[in-house]
C-alpha cells in the first residue's frame, strides 16, 4: 500500500558539525567545592549545532510522543524516542572529553536513539514552582556497571533546543551534607542515592515561595539550534519562570540527551 509508511533518510537530517567559534566554556561559581571541583562546575554551551536544525524539528513533530512513566519518569512533560545516526558518539563525545579531559560514552538508549521532549503551555503553566532534581549515569542504573570512586554518580545531562525558548537553571540545596555514600539534604523529596541503590525520586509541584531552601546559580540555554551540557548530579530543572508569551502558546520542544562520563572504567565495551 504506497505511503503506508513513512521513510526518514537519518543521515540527511542528523548532520552535526561544529566550530571551534560556536563552543562556550563556563564555571558555575557558588557550588561546593568538595563535591563539585573542577571539571565538573563547568558547563558547555554549543551554538548552532545542528547543520539543519529545521529537518530536526520537522522530524521530532512527527513522532507519537507518550507520557507513559517508563518514557518520562518525574518529568512534567510527554516524550518520544526514535531512530538517529551515530553522531553524539561520534561528533560530540570527542569535543566534551577535548574539553574536560575525561572519557565518555553517549548512553541514553544506545548511541543512535534521539529522545525528544514536549512541554505544552499548560504543563509550563503549572510547574513553575517544580521542584529541581538531579540525574545519574544510565550505565550505572541499567546494569550496575563499577565506575570509579570519582566518576561514579557522574555523567553530561545535555539539552538542545529545537525552540527559542527559556533555558535551563542550575541551583544548589541549602544545608546539603554529603558522604563519600550517600547524597543528603534537607529535602527527602531529592532523587538520592544510598550506596548503590536508587531509592527515591522527585515529583513534587510547590506554589510560589515554598521552594526557599534552593538557591540558583545559573540559567543556562534557550537560543534555539543550541546545545547545553552539564553534569547531572548538579540540582536543575527547566526554567519554567522564563517562559514568554509565545512558549505559553506553542509550548517547548527540546531533545535531551546523556554521556556518562567512564573515566576510569577499565573495561569500556
Amino acid at each position: 500500500m504506497k505511503n503506508r509508511v513513512s521513510y526518514k533518510n537519518l543521515v540527511d537530517i542528523f548532520v552535526i558539525e561544529i566550530e571551534e567559534d560556536n563552543i562556550e566554556v563556563n564555571e558555575i561559581e557558588g557550588l561546593p567545592e568538595e563535591y563539585y571541583p573542577e571539571p565538573f562546575n563547568i558547563y558547555i554551551k554549543i551554538k548552532n549545532i545542528y547543520k539543519y536544525p529545521d529537518r530536526v524539528k520537522e522530524y521530532a513533530e512527527a513522532c507519537q510522543f507518550t507520557n507513559y512513566w517508563g518514557v518520562i519518569g518525574a518529568a512534567p512533560a510527554i516524550r518520544t524516542y526514535a531512530p538517529m545516526t551515530y553522531e553524539f558518539q561520534d561528533v560530540v563525545s570527542p569535543v566534551l572529553s577535548n574539553i574536560l579531559q575525561r572519557e565518555f560514552v553517549a548512553g541514553i538508549g544506545g548511541v543512535d536513539i534521539a529522545m525528544f521532549t514536549y512541554c505544552d503551555p499548560q504543563s509550563i503553566q503549572y510547574h513553575r514552582y517544580q521542584e529541581p532534581h538531579v540525574d545519574y549515569p544510565t550505565r550505572t542504573i541499567r546494569d550496575n556497571t563499577e565506575l570509579s570512586t570519582e566518576a561514579r554518580g557522574k555523567s553530561i545531562a545535555s539539552v538542545i533546543y529545537l525552540d527559542e525558548t527559556f533555558g535551563t537553571e542550575i541551583l544548589t540545596a541549602k544545608n546539603k551534607r554529603i558522604s563519600s555514600k550517600h547524597l543528603l539534604t534537607s529535602d527527602k523529596n531529592l532523587m538520592r542515592w544510598q550506596g548503590e541503590e536508587l531509592v527515591s525520586f522527585n515529583s513534587n509541584y510547590y506554589p510560589e515561595g515554598s521552594n526557599s531552601h534552593y538557591e540558583h546559580k545559573v540559567t543556562i540555554g534557550g537560543e534555539y539550534n543550541s546545545a547545553v551540557f552539564y553534569y547531572g548530579d548538579m540540582l536543575h530543572r527547566p526554567y519554567f519562570p522564563g517562559a514568554s508569551a509565545e512558549d505559553l502558546k506553542r509550548g517547548r520542544l527540546t531533545q535531551t540527551m546523556f554521556f556518562d562520563d567512564i573515566t576510569g572504567k577499565e573495561d569500556r565495551k
